[in-house]
């Protein structure tokens, strides 16, 4: 799994994108706290945020399949970025 810069997309090993990354909400002003290992809580729009290290990529691309609206959070330091 990585992140492909250009795309702003979240992809599987297999190249194909897993889901587009994009949160109307500006860095600085995102309220989000810690709920569980796995989650964060947004206390902008009150949405759950799953920490996408924190899943394999299967049980994160079934995630998403299931629910496409479900927000991430992505860390370079865990996941690979690609320009």
């Amino acid at each position: 799994m990585y992140y492909h810069i250009p795309t702003q997309e979240l992809r599987n090993h297999r190249h194909e994108p897993i889901k587009k990354l994009h949160c109307p909400i500006p860095p600085s002003a995102r309220q989000v706290s810690s709920q569980t290992e796995r989650t964060l809580h947004c206390g902008n729009c009150q949405h759950q945020v799953l920490i996408a290290h924190q899943y394999n990529e299967d049980e994160l691309e079934g995630l998403i399949v299931k629910h496409p609206k479900t927000c991430l959070m992505i860390s370079p330091r865990h996941i690979p970025m690609l320009k």
